[in-house]
């Protein structure tokens, strides 16, 4: 690309034939150069990979749309285990893509409360940045991914703006370099403008990433840092002028089925949280019971892949707070097969034990004796590992409980 803006091109072809593997960050730094060249009219034609397995990717994706949008048409509907690449350039789509992320990880996998919090906060504050500071006429890029069977999220955030290096040298002009400008710009309360913003985004973000055992990448002009659970303090490189980057690419990856201690890793420095989240806005979890639509979330009823999402949402719900009750909505439905019903309420069932279920988990309107027949059918099969679920956390708890009876003796 460097050559052929340096040469005056009219464009190029992308030739993803012999591709493989589509990473994000690749594609997002992409995606951003791409946006810059067009900007200068140039444009651009592309070649999907080969592998049946990766153009599905490539395209269901939309990294083929954002390279080509004349030739790809964008995809609107959503795989399971990632949110398809997703330009904003307003704060109601910026709202719409953070909402749809949270929605995505609770129906994907096992996640703690404080860590959706985490990666909430961070994709506003990162996703935001490129309102107030990159100057990107085409706005921003959001892409999310839940690989399976991980239990980590992952986003990239990504424009083809001034940069961090431009931007933070309006205000501290004394930065020579790309990377002592990035690295700069990683210290809380570094901003090119005071009265533009607080300083907190990136700081804040390579926080929560490390703290939590994931990990952090910016990308911005020529300079790259990176910085991970095992590595806290951020490490960088210098590119030459030919692999600058046009703009800004921040990846993001935390472990979310554990908790994270927002409190202690941003208040020590001043960050300031709010103490609600997206569950509080969506589901008012302190307020009522929280009503699940499985019609609406599921996009079947005849196969297991299409409940497990259903599933993985209401273990999620009922993580999330420790009273109130979650509703199995029914409405609507006339027909499951054993094995949604097994994946939905057999495996829950199976998950909480028998008292946590019938406690915290109602199931409501189904009207059709067939899908009571059913759902009734799968508990009653997974019963038995249910009670020894339950047994091994009541040991558990024991044992807990013995080792802080003999700790608070020792004392």
């Amino acid at each position: 690309m460097y050559e052929a803006k340096r040469e005056r091109k009219g464009g190029f072809t992308f030739d993803f034939k012999r591709t493989q593997f589509v990473a994000p960050v690749a594609m997002a730094q992409l995606v951003v150069q791409a946006d810059a060249c067009r900007q200068s009219g140039m444009h651009f034609d592309v070649i999907g990979p080969a592998n049946p397995k990766t153009r599905g990717v490539f395209e269901h994706s939309n990294w083929a749309h954002h390279l080509s949008p004349v030739n790809y048409e964008p995809n609107d509907r959503q795989p399971l285990g990632w949110l398809p690449v997703a330009r904003y350039r307003t704060d109601e789509e910026l709202l719409g893509l953070v909402n749809r992320t949270c929605e995505v990880v609770l129906r994907e996998t096992d996640v703690r409360r404080s860590a959706l919090h985490g990666l909430e906060w961070a994709l506003n504050e990162i996703a935001d940045n490129v309102f107030q500071h990159a100057d990107a006429s085409e706005g921003g890029l959001v892409a999310v991914t839940v690989p399976k069977g991980r239990r980590r999220v992952q986003f990239v955030v990504a424009d083809a703006g001034s940069g961090i290096p431009t931007t933070i040298r309006t205000g501290h002009p004394k930065l020579l370099t790309d990377l002592s400008a990035i690295r700069h710009a990683l210290q809380q309360g570094v901003t090119r403008d005071r009265s533009v913003g607080a300083g907190n985004g990136l700081a804040g973000t390579l926080r929560i990433a490390t703290a939590a055992g994931g990990s952090f990448t910016v990308h911005s002009g020529r300079a790259l840092m990176h910085a991970d659970g095992k590595n806290l303090k951020p490490t960088g490189k210098t590119y030459s002028p030919e692999a600058a980057l046009n703009g800004t690419v921040v990846y993001f990856e935390i472990p979310v089925n554990h908790e994270v201690d927002l409190e202690a890793v941003l208040l020590q420095d001043g960050i300031g949280i709010a103490d609600w989240d997206y569950l509080d806005t969506t589901y008012q979890l302190d307020q009522s019971d929280v009503r699940v639509i499985v019609k609406d979330e599921a996009t079947s009823t005849a196969t297991r892949i299409a409940g497990r999402p259903v599933r993985v949402k209401a273990e999620n719900l009922v993580g999330a707070h420790s009273d109130a009750n979650v509703v199995l909505d029914f409405a609507g439905i006339d027909r499951v097969t054993a094995s949604f019903a097994d994946e939905v309420v057999g495996k829950l069932f199976a998950s909480l034990g028998p008292s946590l279920f019938t406690k915290r988990i109602v199931i409501d309107n189904i009207t059709d004796q067939l899908v009571r027949g059913q759902v009734g059918r799968a508990m009653g099969q997974r019963r038995v590992e249910g009670e020894e679920r339950e047994r091994k956390r009541e040991r558990l708890e024991l044992r807990r409980r013995r080792r802080q009876d003999r700790r608070s003796k020792g004392r």
